[in-house]
Order: structure tokens, then sequence, then C-alpha cells
């Protein structure tokens, strides 16, 4: 423990998403479904000292972050294995908590990656990743984003699970391909991830949505897959329903970013310009933002 270790991870963009929770073990709990990593992401700066006491401060863009459920559940899987330690987190989000940009996956990530490297690195790389997924599990926050976050690209969730238990296949999508979004607001996850009667209309909704995407896996069948499970859904509000509509009336088809009151479309560079326009005057400030390639990593 010398120091201070730092991480980071893309946010990730799902379209849709069939859950995956009939295991005991959290490692393999998990979705299948596809999703889409941007260039924006979480940053961690993790300094440990040897202590008696599990004394935290857990910040978020500088202030003390109240409900760090998931933080500090990496914490406690850490001193689970090495001992007891404080910590001192400090996450910098460049996009929104709570709307669909898997920011909670990306702390999780960043901080298991950057607690890891603080200790010396008692755990390899993919078991680090295994328990930011743990971690999204209980507190359900997230089913498939770490595993996403831990690829980069386009990804296809073939087999649920923590990475190196589930399965991705990843895909690139044109280099001038931009991920226009923008949001209303936070999405309780937990409103669909502990409720068994939606879960159930999760999965009925995304069924053979994947194996379509593979058929052809290109920007426009991923929209437009995303958005038909959007509709299937059901779960999108007023506000973002017109937002949703106004675009489609200014030549750009969107769908709902899963899970927030947030919406995302794929254009082209030559687009970016009037698909902005068009989010701003649906009252949703736009973010552009490009496909990023690269998984989390230290930094």
């Amino acid at each position: 423990m010398a120091g201070t270790s730092v991480a980071f991870s893309p946010c990730q963009i799902t379209g849709f998403f069939r859950i995956h929770d009939g295991f005991k073990d959290a490692n393999r709990i998990g979705s299948t479904g596809t999703g889409i990593c941007v260039e924006q992401g979480v940053t961690t700066r993790v300094t440990l000292n040897p202590s008696s006491h599990r004394k935290d401060l857990i910040l978020l863009n500088g202030r003390p972050l109240e409900r760090a459920v998931v933080s500090r559940i990496v914490l406690r899987k850490f001193r689970e294995k090495v001992g007891t330690f404080s910590a001192r987190v400090s996450h910098s989000s460049e996009l929104p908590v709570g709307c669909g940009y898997g920011t909670s996956g990306a702390g999780a990530l960043s901080l298991a990656f950057a607690t890891n490297e603080n200790l010396g690195q008692p755990l390899k790389r993919l078991e680090a990743a295994q328990i930011a997924h743990v971690a999204e599990v209980e507190a359900r926050t997230g089913l498939g984003t770490v595993a996403s976050e831990f690829t980069g690209g386009v990804v296809v969730r073939l087999k649920p699970g923590a990475p190196g238990i589930g399965s991705t296949q990843r895909f690139r999508f044109g280099q001038e391909s931009r991920v226009v979004s923008g949001s209303f607001g936070p999405f309780r996850k937990t409103r669909v991830l502990g409720n068994v009667s939606l879960s159930d209309r999760v999965n009925s909704c995304a069924e053979n949505l994947v194996s379509r995407f593979l058929q052809k896996p290109d920007s426009e069948r991923f929209v437009k897959l995303s958005r038909r499970f959007t509709e299937c859904l059901s779960l999108k509000s007023a506000r973002l329903d017109h937002a949703m509509r106004y675009l489609a009336s200014q030549g750009f088809m969107s769908s709902m970013m899963m899970l927030g009151e947030s919406l995302f479309c794929l254009v082209d560079e030559e687009s970016v310009g009037k698909a902005s326009k068009a989010l701003a005057e649906a009252r949703l400030k736009p973010v552009v933002s490009k496909v990023a390639y690269r998984g989390a990593r230290l930094v």
C-alpha cells in the first residue's frame, strides 16, 4: 500500500438486454444483450493505508458520495481477501449518474483495478473485474455493464456472468460513427432489476434480439432493435417519448438508454451538429461520444 493508484473505465450504453438471475453464484448472474462503450467514463483514484479500522472516504466529483453502496461492496470484497485497510476513493465521472450511461459499473471496475494495483496486485485482472461485477449484482445497480466495460467497443453479451465467466463478442461500427445522447434524469434500476413481473417483461421483449443483431451487426440494426425493445418495454416517460418522436421528425432514429430517462442515436461525423441541435430543441443537453474500443485499464 503506497501512493495513489488510478484506473479508468469507459461508460456504456445498453440498447437491449435479457436478465439471467437464476443462479446462487453472483459471478454467474448477469445479462445477455448488446451495448456500446463510449469514450467518456469514470476515473478512480485510490489511496490505501494499513489500519485496524475500516474508515473510508468515498468522493464523487470532489464531494462525499452519500450512498456509496457499490464502492463499499468492492472495498469489502478486497478486505475479505487481504485484510483490513482504510481507503480514500475519489471517483470522477464525466457523465451523469443513474441515467443509463453505466457509471456505476465504470466506478466499480475502475475502483477494483486501482485497489488491486495499490495492494500490489494480489488478484489477477479478471478476478478484480469479477469483484466489480459481483458488487453491481449485490447492489442491484447492473447485471452486464461491467462485462461490457471490461471488453470495450460494441459488445454483445452472449453468455451471462462476470468477466472470465460470461462470454462477450466485440464488434466495430464505422470509424466515423458517433453516439449522440442526452438525459432528463436518473431512473431507479431496482424498479426493474428487483421486480419479478417487470423482469419477465424485459426477458419477453428481449427474445431473439441478440441473434437478430448478430445476423447484421451494424449501427442501424443496433438502434432499430434497441428501439423495438424500448417500445415493447413501455418504460419511457412522456417527455422522453416526445423527444424521441421529435428526433424522428428530424431524420434520427433514437432509443431509450437502459436504464435511464435518456436517449441515444448513432450518426456519422457529418450529422453530429444536426443531431445535437435536435436534442437541444427537445430540451436535452447533447453529449457527443466516440466509441471506446479500449476497455477499463490502469492509467
